[in-house]
């Protein structure tokens, strides 16, 4: 047989005689199993007490596997044939099966079972245990008093098979004084059955007895070489609970409340948690360290985008500047042909370079050395045009109207100074301060 899972098991049997007896058993080298240690403590009206006499001798430890069984009043224990069936459909077929042969309602009960195996027609043998609500509250309810954490709550009858399966009579006198679990080869299944005397009591115990020891190592037990009546209810539970079919069998079992299980691995929770909270940790870390580094291009591709916001300005002003000298060419067509193209151009530009940025020419025409213009001032600027510093401006005027969509017109009408103009003013003025010069002598000598 295998072994797996636990490599220990605290077995406790309460017998008829009212005293719990407890196994420690080992699972060794290759799967053989020893008895290691062995106690037993009177229950009497102090059930209490009894538990913690086994507790302070056995002391538990976390990675054992602990069991709980033995005698139980109105419990009935019995095996049913049925079809091959999937888990979730095998407790509605014993509700059937049990509603047959139960003295009282459904309702009024608590059912575990155990699938045994199956009969030559193909049939699943499942052994059922049967307690009325009542009782297996109160057996709960002083378990939990106790303070005794337990994995299961097994009667010995269901551990018997496959273990005892060579064993026809199975009879153990310290938990059913009466009846013994017979196997009958024509149903292919156990039922109770009464002894026929108190020597095939006996003899159905010490078969039992005999069949149970050779799966344990006696030499290596407090046992020697003799295991005392009283704790082969107890041994029984153990090897059960250290077989491969436990921890299969052990969900379909009679319920027990999830409190009442021993709390194992703590070590490994805690590591559970730190870990948790380390991850938590690292990932908040992980978080604020993206939001940092997402911040940092934010804020470099921020700063792109002024840059380029920024080339685009100048970029922009250049195409205006640019719009405003294709119109300047534009409105030398408008001009009269009277005046050279070259005096046309530079008093174009001349005009076109004191606009501001904001500011273009809508219109521009030439009439008798007297320019009229029309400039849009589409950025609102409060600062006008510096014509009269040009040599070639003179007498400007103008009238500024706000247009329907809140520009401003400004119509300018200038003097435009011509070249000959500009040359006699300019002989004028070398004549002038030639004049002062000479009189400047003449002063100069006189007073000599």
């Amino acid at each position: 047989m295998k072994f797996l899972e636990y490599r220990e098991c605290i077995a406790i049997s309460r017998n008829t005689d009212n005293r719990l007896y407890c196994v420690k058993i080992k699972s060794g080298k290759k799967g053989r199993l020893s008895v290691s240690a062995i106690c037993s403590a009177d229950v009497g009206d102090n059930f209490l007490a009894a538990v913690a006499t086994i507790l302070s001798e056995i002391r538990p430890e976390e990675q054992q596997l602990v069991i709980y069984g033995g005698t139980m009043q109105g419990v009935v224990c019995q095996d049913f044939l049925i079809p091959q069936l999937s888990p979730a459909d095998i407790p509605p077929a014993l509700d059937y099966e049990l509603s047959r042969h139960l003295p009282c309602e459904l309702p009024e009960t608590v059912t575990g079972y155990r699938v045994i195996g199956e009969d030559a027609s193909g049939k699943m043998r499942v052994r059922t245990i049967t307690s009325l609500s009542g009782k297996w509250n109160e057996e709960l309810a002083e378990i939990r008093s106790s303070g005794l954490k337990i994995d299961a709550f097994i009667h010995p009858f269901m551990a018997i098979d496959p273990l005892l399966s060579n064993v026809q009579n199975v009879f153990l006198k310290n938990i059913e004084p009466d009846f013994q679990f017979s196997f009958l080869a024509a149903e292919n299944l156990r039922k109770i059955t009464v002894p026929a005397s108190d020597a095939e009591k006996e003899n159905s115990f010490s078969e039992a007895k005999k069949a149970l020891l050779e799966l344990i190592d006696t030499e290596a037990s407090p046992f020697q070489d003799r295991c005392p009546d009283e704790y082969v209810p107890a041994v029984l539970l153990g090897i059960y609970g250290l077989s491969s079919n436990f921890e299969s069998e052990r969900t379909n079992l009679l319920p027990i409340p999830k409190g009442m299980f021993p709390e194992r691995f703590r070590w490994l929770r805690i590591a559970f948690l730190v870990l948790s909270i380390s991850s938590a940790c690292l990932l908040v870390a992980l978080f604020l360290r993206n939001v940092y580094e997402d911040s940092v291009r934010l804020d470099s591709i921020g700063r792109e985008i002024s840059k380029i916001k920024s080339k685009l300005e100048k970029i922009e002003n250049s195409t205006r500047a640019n719009k405003k000298f294709d119109d300047m060419i534009a409105k030398i067509k408008e001009v009269e042909p009277d005046m050279g193209n070259h005096e046309i151009l530079l008093c174009l530009h001349d005009f076109n370079k004191n606009l501001p940025d904001d500011m273009w020419v809508q219109s521009f025409n030439f009439r008798q050395n007297y320019i009229d213009a029309r400039v849009i001032d589409k950025g609102n600027s409060n600062s006008d045009p510096s014509f009269e510093k040009s040599v070639i401006f003179s007498d400007v005027k103008k009238d500024k109207r706000t247009n329907p969509d809140q520009s401003k017109s400004i119509n300018y009408r200038i003097h435009y100074v011509s070249p000959a103009e500009r040359y006699k003013a300019k002989d004028e003025w070398t004549k002038e301060q030639g004049d002062k010069e000479e009189r400047g002598k003449q002063k100069g000598t006189g007073k000599k």
